[in-house]
């Protein structure tokens, strides 16, 4: 853990400053969350991302409606039913990891007690986690993030990578901690869309792509992303994100 005072070198600055320059577009909790899990998954290649919140360190495991980016099908359903109040990062030696430097990891782990060990072998590497990460964050009111960070490459995030995501994390907090835990959404907005526009807002907000939209709705791609901007123009959202947020708040 004495690591995290490494110097960082050039790519690492340019990771963290990717991250961060994503994260503080954000106006919200939620739309932090989605633009955090995005920039981690392209800065750091992890193609498996999850954002936990709750009201305590212990609770956010239980979170019954986490974002997931890249998840297997089926794996939340069995982590909720089977794993959540036995996550091997609320183990006692990887929860004192994450609370003094804010990033626990898998190699780092060197004495598994049977909660962890069932958690890692059992669980994930069922379904090929071989490489596993965990970021804690606090969030208004007290509340607290854990981020979730997988991937089948168990070198992926290995010693640099993790000097790299606690200076990250540090820079994080200060971010999650000064937002409004939800946008604000004008009720009356969505009203002024077209049926077309405001089915096409309600995809994005699936996370479906232009392409995808296009086949459901039997449009060219094109036709798709003039409907996005009109819809982001009508709105007065900046991107895709925001709109997809507000689609969701008043679905």
């Amino acid at each position: 853990m004495g690591s995290g005072n490494a110097a960082l070198q050039t790519r690492e600055y340019e990771r963290v400053f990717g991250v961060l320059e994503a994260c503080d577009e954000a106006n919200s909790i939620p739309e932090f969350a989605q633009r955090l899990l995005s920039a981690l998954g392209s800065q750091f290649g992890l193609r498996h991302t999850t954002f936990f919140t709750g009201s305590s360190f212990h609770s956010a495991f239980d979170d019954p409606a986490p974002l997931l980016f890249g998840h297997i099908p089926g794996m939340f359903a069995e982590y909720h039913s089977d794993w959540s109040d036995r996550d091997g990062f609320d183990s006692p030696e990887p929860r004192r990891m994450l609370q003094a430097t804010r990033v626990g990891s898998l190699r780092e782990l060197h004495r598994l007690d049977d909660q962890a060990r069932g958690y890692f072998h059992d669980f994930l590497f069922k379904y090929g986690m071989y490489s596993a990460t965990a970021m804690w964050l606090q969030l208004p009111s007290g509340r607290h993030a854990l981020i979730g960070l997988f991937d089948s490459d168990p070198n992926l995030v290995a010693d640099r990578e993790l000097v790299t995501l606690r200076r990250l994390a540090r820079q994080l907090n200060v971010i999650s901690r000064g937002l409004p835990a939800e946008p604000y959404v004008n009720p009356h907005v969505l009203a002024g869309l077209s049926h077309r526009q405001r089915e096409v807002a309600g995809l994005v907000a699936k996370g479906m792509t232009n392409a995808s939209i296009g086949r459901r709705l039997s449009l060219t791609e094109d036709t798709v992303k003039k409907y996005v901007s009109r819809a982001l123009a009508a709105t007065g959202c900046r991107t895709r994100t925001e709109l997809a947020l507000l689609a969701r708040s008043n679905a």
